[in-house]
């Protein structure tokens, strides 16, 4: 009985509630004033928004103008920078046979010229140094050779283009015995982007294919025909081929360089090919420095 009788109760409680919701209501001033009250207010925001549009807007400083608009891509000299021009410059030394000299390069690009240089010139300055002591060794010891003593050394670009620089260097020297000595040695360089990257010769041939044994045996008559003129034998292809390493480009093609001793006895001399680039069609990389000259 206690719960069947609570239910009236709670009832009656909620009627007497909203009886007296509406009589407070009633006093302050009916129903109907409150519903128009809310669109009052929407009208209130309207118009606050249209007096902010017709409000004339404050323009933007021109340091602000420049801050927001769309920054441009500054031109970078090495982009587009035209080929390396180059000049001798001598590496004077102590020793009065010494002869050294190496190509010093200019560019838009500063980063590349100054590398290519940089690469030549350390190397001159170091052979340079290292026959200057030989020369005052010789000279404490009292050799009999000093009056012979001779060294040149020499770098000279071979070919020069905006993306691909072939240097040929060559040295001669004599310090003493039986005879001097002679090499020749190339430098090839790809320049990508402020960056330089030395090749190797098996780099311009299609690796998927036996470059080499077709490249020495195209060399190899070359190197038969100035056998010939000194009147030697010929070698075999084999040994040619053995012997690749040393090349330098040109603008045709390729030359490649055997220095005394690695085709035969010293007095046999150096030997040297050039294979045009014609000649060697379907052997070259699609992709290779030779792409890029």
């Amino acid at each position: 009985m206690l719960f069947a009788m609570a239910a009236p109760q709670l009832a009656c409680s909620r009627d007497s509630a909203s009886d007296t919701a509406k009589t407070k209501g009633s006093s302050k001033g009916g129903g109907d004033d409150d519903e128009s009250a809310p669109s009052k207010s929407k009208k209130q925001k309207k118009l606050s928004n249209d007096d902010d549009e017709a409000k004339p807007k404050k323009k933007k400083s021109k340091k602000a103008a420049d801050d927001d608009a769309p920054k441009k891509k500054e031109r970078d000299p090495c982009d587009d920078a035209d080929a390396p021009t180059w000049k001798v410059v001598k590496a004077v030394g102590k020793a009065p046979t010494l002869d050294v000299s190496y190509p010093e390069f200019t560019s838009s690009c500063t980063e590349v010229a100054e590398s290519l240089s940089a690469v030549f010139s350390k190397d001159a300055k170091r052979r340079r140094a290292a026959f200057e002591k030989d020369y005052a060794d010789a000279k404490r010891d009292g050799s009999t050779f000093l009056d012979g003593f001779d060294y040149k050394f020499e770098c000279i670009p071979t070919f020069v283009s905006a993306r691909v620089v072939s240097v040929l260097c060559g040295e001669t020297a004599y310090t003493g015995g039986a005879h001097g000595g002679s090499s020749r040695e190339g430098h090839t360089f790809v320049i990508e982007g402020t960056k330089l990257r030395e090749v190797k010769l098996a780099e311009l041939f299609d690796g998927t294919k036996a470059w080499k044994s077709k490249v020495a045996r195209l060399a190899n008559g070359q190197v038969t025909k100035q056998r010939k003129q000194r009147e030697l034998d010929p070698v075999e292809d084999s040994k040619v081929e053995g012997a690749l390493g040393p090349f330098a480009l040109i603008k045709m093609g390729v030359v490649v360089y055997f220095d005394s001793y690695t085709l035969g006895p010293y007095a046999e001399g150096s030997f040297d090919a050039t294979l045009s680039f014609d000649s060697l069609s379907g052997l070259l990389a699609d992709d290779g420095p030779v792409s890029k000259m």
